[in-house]
């Protein structure tokens, strides 16, 4: 039988057509369940007992109801060609994405079996629904295709011009949008509009109620940690509306993970305090390095985070107006540091009097003992403290407001939060959001807090977006599902697909990352056939293969680039070096003392006579050294001997009482040799290499 086994579905009604290939053979005799998409493309009517959406779009289904027994279409055995191009022409203006390759490749993957002309395709990516008209196909001719196992070109092309000039235009709207980015508010040119920050900088600005103000810090040193503080009201802050105001952190990249928001966020200070700071220390784990095998599927750098968002949000009830009136403004300042002093957790100790002072029992402040006792009476006068139990250190003045008014204490036996916001709803939200359950809107879990549902927002969520490091799309990252280890299937094999499964999800793949990753690639070592979720440990095993094996062993002649593969001659000298000392029929057990004399010999006429190659830059070589600039040896043949043939004849000497393995001779090569050699110098000396290897 073919693979896969397709078929020709026929609707006589109203002759339209499509195909198919069966997802399981379980339905009832002559009775086929067909998804959605095989529905509206043979034009039948909706049924209520439609099989489920997550059945694939190009494959036939039989796990639901059968349709209304009146909905009758024809199926006949039809074989197809592998597809080798499609024409695609979307059918909207302003398609944008960046990767149109991987987004069609994991969508044909995991939705379609076959393509049909006519059709429309759909894509689908991030909260975006893309359609495209399937115009032509190839083989020519073919009314429909298989998407299985082939490769296929694709081709995007407008429907017609009239898109086309929509499209570009779109994508300029965009661009110049981009470019603004990060206004708050509409266009006002009273509100700070955010953007980039640096260590050490002072930001100032305002934000509105029920809206953002986002910078991102791209520059820090990594080897320290990050003190990002927020000061809400006036220089020294406003308690009045410290509140009012949040401060949020999350790490982010160009690639993935957007600006933090008020249920989604890694760091924060959600207090009523008008001065709110977030410290992210250098070995916190979530600005970790990537690990080797995530840098490697991934294409991300070592460093793992790219820049740090900060969002400064403007809270505003949960019934409040969309649209707060122009006096909620509040002014903030925004400073981040990496000091030493500015990293530490700010000390709370207790006011400690000295000989000299001793604590009012209104203020709890020290008073020096000399005017101890007007203070008491001024204190006592014009100054009340907390009357909440148990009671903070907050003083009062008698003639102000009611403290009830102003200051609060959380209802909370647990929790110590506090407050002098009181008027402007500070005690409403930090129930709201410190003792009020919500609900994640993706995947329903239930938090007992807003901070507890931004930790599960930016970490567990199955519909949390991660960047698949195989075909670098943006996705839900799932969770592990029932249906991974029951796909694997029975008996030994299939215990063990379950046992690499469980390793997987264990490594930190995503259930989309562990269907993307059993995709195959070629090794460019081994020329063999891997998965890419196991690549990176492939390649890791062919380095360490390269690490264990022993150093090669160059050609014991300085001038050649050659590896010796056995040495027979005694000299470590690869057969073409060797060629001229070759005696053949001659005895010459160790020491080797008449190969020494052939050396020598040669040794000699190469420094008396040369090579006469205009090449040669042989440093023992008469022609070499004229070549280089250099003289002649001084004594004819006995400067030779005492300058080349003795130092030479010693070193092999003190290696082994004989000729030796080291080599270290310098015989005259061919040009080809000796441009080989520079060559290998060359690239040795810029990657780093030893010229063995």
């Amino acid at each position: 039988l073919p693979h896969p086994i397709t078929f020709r579905l026929f609707n006589p009604l109203n002759n339209r057509y499509t195909h198919a290939v069966p997802r399981e053979f379980s339905a009832e005799e002559g009775v086929v369940v067909i998804s959605p998409f095989l529905g509206e493309m043979l034009g039948l009517s909706p049924s209520p007992e439609s099989s489920p959406p997550s059945a694939p779009k190009g494959s036939a289904s039989a796990s639901a109801t059968p349709s209304p027994p009146s909905q009758k279409i024809t199926i006949s055995f039809h074989p197809l060609l592998k597809a080798t191009y499609a024409r695609l022409r979307p059918l909207a203006a302003g398609y944008d994405e960046a990767d149109w390759k991987s987004l069609l490749e994991r969508e044909l993957r995991l939705g379609y079996s076959t393509l049909t002309a006519g059709e429309i395709l759909t894509v689908t990516s991030g909260g975006g629904r893309y359609r495209f008209l399937i115009d032509k196909l190839l083989p020519e001719g073919s009314e429909g295709v298989s998407v299985v196992d082939t490769d296929m070109e694709v081709e995007i092309v407008p429907l017609s011009k009239e898109q086309a000039r929509e499209t570009v235009q779109k994508k300029m709207l965009k661009q110049n949008s981009q470019q603004g980015k990060g206004w708050v508010g509409g266009a006002r040119a009273r509100k700070e509009k955010g953007g980039s920050v640096r260590v050490g900088e002072l930001v100032q600005g305002v934000v509105a109620r029920g809206e953002y103000v986002d910078f991102k810090l791209e520059e820090w040193d990594r080897a320290k940690g990050v003190a990002v503080e927020l000061t809400v009201g006036g220089n020294g802050g406003d308690q009045e509306v410290g509140g009012l105001v949040d401060l949020l952190v999350a790490t982010s990249s160009e690639s993935g993970g957007g600006a933090p928001r008020e249920d989604e966020f890694i760091w924060g200070d959600l207090s009523s305090q008008s001065t709110k700071r977030v410290v992210v220390g250098k070995g916190n784990v979530e600005l970790a390095p990537l690990s080797p095998e995530q840098a490697e599927g991934s294409g991300e750098g070592a460093e793992g985070v790219e820049y740090l968002s900060i969002a400064v949000h403007g809270y505003s009830p949960p019934d409040a107006s969309p649209s707060p009136p122009e006096g909620e403004e509040i002014f903030f300042r925004l400073h981040i540091s990496q000091d030493e002093d500015d990293l530490s957790p700010p000390k709370t100790t207790a006011p400690t009097p000295s000989a000299t002072e001793k604590i009012c029992t209104n203020c709890n402040q020290p008073i020096p003992l000399g005017t101890y006792p007007l203070h008491t009476a001024f204190c006592h006068r014009n100054n009340t403290p907390c009357d909440f139990s148990p009671p903070c250190r907050t003083i009062f003045r008698r003639n102000g407001p009611p403290i009830r008014n102003i200051h609060w204490h959380c209802p909370h036996p647990d929790c110590s939060a506090l407050g002098n916001d009181a008027a402007r709803g500070g005690l409403q939200k930090h129930l709201s959001t410190f003792h009020t359950s919500r609900t994640c809107p993706a995947c329903g879990f239930s938090a007992r807090n807003t901070p507890q549902l931004a930790a599960h927002r930016v970490g567990g969520c199955p519909s949390k977006l991660a960047l698949c490091r195989f075909c670098h799309l943006l996705l839900p990252q799932e969770g592990v599902r029932d249906q991974d280890t029951d796909a694997a299937g029975v008996g030994v094999e299939g215990e063990r697909e379950r046992e690499r499964i469980s390793l997987y999800l264990l490594s930190g793949l995503t259930h989309h990352e562990l269907a993307c990753g059993s995709r195959t690639t070629e090794c460019p070592v081994c020329r063999s056939r891997c998965r890419l979720r196991e690549f990176a440990a492939h390649k890791h095993m062919h380095e360490l293969e390269r690490l264990a094996r022993p150093r090669p062993v160059k050609c014991g002649n300085v001038n050649c680039y050659r590896i010796v593969e056995r040495d027979g001659n005694g000299l470590g000298l690869c057969p073409i070096c060797y060629g001229p000392m070759y005696a053949p029929g001659v005895y010459d057990p160790p020491p080797y003392v008449n190969l020494k004399r052939r050396v020598e010999r040669k040794l000699l006429t190469q420094g008396l006579s040369g090579c006469g190659r205009a090449h040669c830059t042989n440093t023992w070589c008469r022609t070499g050294r004229g070549n280089l600039g250099l003289a002649a040896f001084e004594g004819g043949m006995g400067g030779i001997k005492r300058e080349v043939v003795m130092p030479l004849f010693e070193k092999w000497k003190s290696e082994g009482g004989g000729v030796g393995k080291g080599g270290g001779v310098r015989f005259c090569v061919d040009e080809e040799t000796q441009r080989k050699r520079d060559l290998v110098e060359r690239v040795c000396a810029e990657e780093g290499w030893e010229v063995e290897w």
